[in-house]
């Protein structure tokens, strides 16, 4: 039987709360969490991932909200 990866929901949102914590960016070298969940939040189109002259970061999406 072949392994496969799962990802757990609430690992992707304790990686978005951390974010919200940390106002919104932190340094990509920095995250202690998998490439598999922030790929997941990529994929998704929660994050970015900006490049600046320091390093690169991960960043929160601005989403609008639709009343």
């Amino acid at each position: 039987m072949a392994k496969t990866k799962h990802i757990r929901q609430d690992s992707t949102a304790v990686c978005l709360q951390f974010l919200r914590l940390s106002g919104g960016k932190v340094r990509l070298s920095q995250i202690s969490f998998s490439k598999d969940i922030v790929q997941k939040l990529l994929n998704q189109e929660l994050v970015k991932v900006k490049k600046t002259e320091v390093g690169y970061y991960l960043e929160l999406k601005e989403v609008e909200i639709c009343n």
